[in-house]
Parts: C-alpha cells; structure tokens; sequence
C-alpha cells in the first residue's frame, strides 16, 4: 500500500508564536486609536488642516453629537489596546467606541424635541447634513434614537438607552455590578 506523504512547508518562516516575538497588532491599532483621538481633538477648535477636516467632518456626519465624546474614547482605546498584558480586549474596545454612537443618540433624543424625521430613508439624507452642522445624532446615532422613538416611546427610548450606555461604560472599564455595589 501507498503511504500518503506529508507535505512540509520550506519556506523557513516560523509562525509568530513559535519564534518567540509576539505579535504587536494591538500596540500599532494603539499608536493608531491615539493619534486619530489626538486629531479629533484638535478638530474641536476652528483649526482645520485637510485631513482632520475631512475626518472630524466625516465623524460629524455619522455620529452627530456623539463625536464631543470621541476622543476621550478613542484615547481610551488606545490605552486599553496599549496595556493589554495579553489578556481579550475586543468587547472592550467594541465598547469603548460604541459609547460615541450611544451618546449621539442620547443627545438626539433629548435635543430633537419635534418629529422633525421621519423614519424612511430620505431620513438618512436629512441626518447626514444634519450631523456635519452638529445639529443631530447624524446617521448612527439619529437612526437608532429614531428607531427606538418608533418602538419605546420618548420615555422608553431615553431608559433603553441610557441603560444601553450604563451597560457600555461598565464593559469599557472591565466593572461589574457586583463591584460596584462593594
């Protein structure tokens, strides 16, 4: 009988595990999450350079209001990224950024009093000009504060998302309710 044979690879790298360095993915995303964070930051005052125009005025149309939490969270990030010690930090980075989404939607809720939208999709035209004059939730954040006005409730929305953020901010600061109650 013929005996398969195994194949062997000759190209003479060696996984990143096997040569003993580990892997500096998180470390450059950290370089990354702290200079964009370092740039919206700047993109607060009238100071506009062409990229950190264009970012924060790309961020300003999908998160709205959200975006005066933006570099608080991604400079988080960026600490959580760069002090890891190895342990799992996705959900935690997850959150971190989707607090900005949350806290557009937040301030959408409470500052857009009228039913100036109308849940349809000329809606989402009207939040991407809208959330570049910081004027709602932009398309994120508008979209789901006016999803969750349809289905909740102005009452209903405002707990479901504030729960929503509560959940968000104990996730990003690895807290339990356990703890917090200690």
């Amino acid at each position: 009988m013929a005996q398969a044979r195994k194949s062997r690879s000759t190209s003479g790298a060696k996984p990143a595990a096997a040569s003993g360095k580990p892997p500096r993915r998180r470390e450059i995303a950290a370089v990354i999450c702290l200079a964009l964070g370092i740039f919206s930051f700047i993109g607060y005052f009238d100071a506009e350079p062409i990229f950190i125009g264009f970012f924060t005025g790309f961020v300003k149309r999908l998160i709205g209001y959200g975006y005066f939490v933006l570099p608080p969270a991604l400079i988080m990030s960026s600490v959580i990224l760069a002090f890891h010690k190895g342990y799992p930090i996705l959900l935690r980075t997850i959150c971190t950024l989707s607090l900005t989404v949350i806290a557009g939607a937040i301030v959408h809720l409470f500052a857009i009093a009228d039913d100036r939208y109308n849940l349809s999709f000329s809606m989402i035209s009207e939040l991407w000009t809208d959330g570049a004059a910081l004027e709602s939730g932009g398309i994120l954040g508008g979209s789901l504060s006016e999803l969750f006005l349809m289905l909740f409730g102005t009452v209903g929305a405002a707990i479901t998302l504030l729960i929503v953020a509560a959940v968000l901010v104990m996730i990003a600061f690895n807290a339990t309710l356990s703890g917090l109650i200690e």
